[in-house]
């Protein structure tokens, strides 16, 4: 899958930026997904210091079809290289 974001729209990294320099935690949730939707991130923060992303690629025309959605558990420790990574890998795909 390919997911495009042309230049009006902003990349998933802010999403990590924003992840990392509130390290402590945050109220509600965070999110970033792709203008035609293809592709979507919520953050959302516990007591414990985890943060909780969860990824979802919506089906297609019809999403009674097919979908998928994956969560990921993330120690707040660790924001500040995966927002460093993320920056590199998008840095990457956009050379």
């Amino acid at each position: 899958m390919r997911v495009q974001n042309p230049g009006y729209g902003h990349p998933p990294t802010q999403l990590f930026n924003e992840m990392a320099t509130h390290w402590k935690g945050w109220k509600d949730r965070k999110f970033w997904g792709a203008l035609d939707g293809e592709l979507e991130m919520e953050a959302t923060t516990d007591a414990t210091g985890h943060v909780t992303l969860k990824v979802t690629i919506p089906g297609y025309e019809n999403t009674q079809l097919w979908s998928a959605q994956g969560k990921l558990l993330i120690e707040a420790g660790q924001l500040e290289r995966l927002a460093q990574d993320t920056e590199v890998f998008f840095a990457k795909r956009d050379a």
